[in-house]
């Protein structure tokens, strides 16, 4: 997705030009990059493969070399990022709540590429879905064991303390990992 003066890297109000788009998609377009794989620590199975949204386009002129305005970025653009055409968003209602059965799993990812420290409002990619009966709107609690401790204080050296901590997930499938595929 080479741009204007031959730079390498481009952003919002950027001219790029792309192959394989067509009329029939339509104008608008999000800009991804190929991510990390994802793969579950207990099992090695490869489960995906991370989409790191880029930006959005919309082309200005369509051609076999089609002319394309970057009207957003929130990372670099570069050649090798891909499209994928904009689908209108499906808000599907859902009510929080347990699942029937409890759930064991792992975070594997978080945004930001941390999954030492997860807050507020942060994406994670757990290592089960579906398949161990998962659904939209699902809430699970997330712990993290601590290593032992002596707690300040004590008189004995071989008191020690556990911490865990603790919080709580919601469950949510996004439009994008059920409208594209998980390999590029």
């Amino acid at each position: 997705m080479p741009g204007r003066k031959n730079r390498v890297v481009l952003s919002a109000g950027d001219t790029a030009y792309v192959k394989g788009v067509v009329w029939e998609d339509g104008t608008e377009w999000n800009i991804y990059r190929p991510g990390r794989n994802l793969v579950d620590p207990d099992t090695r199975e490869f489960l995906g493969r991370e989409a790191v949204h880029l930006g959005e386009l919309k082309v200005s002129q369509f051609g076999e070399i089609s002319r394309v305005a970057i009207t957003k970025s929130v990372l670099e653009i570069a050649p090798g990022d891909r499209l994928v055409k904009i689908v209108p968003t499906q808000v599907l209602p859902y009510i929080p709540r347990a699942p029937s059965k409890q759930i064991k799993g792992k975070v594997i990812a978080a945004s930001q590429s941390s999954v030492t420290e997860i807050g507020p409002h942060m994406i994670v990619v757990l290592n089960r879905g579906a398949r161990e009966g998962l659904e939209t709107g699902h809430v699970l609690a997330l712990y993290r064991d601590l290593p032992m401790v002596r707690p300040a204080g004590a008189t004995d050296p071989n008191e020690k303390i556990s911490c865990r901590l603790s919080a709580t997930v919601s469950c949510s499938y996004s439009a994008f990992s059920r409208s594209c595929p998980t390999r590029w």
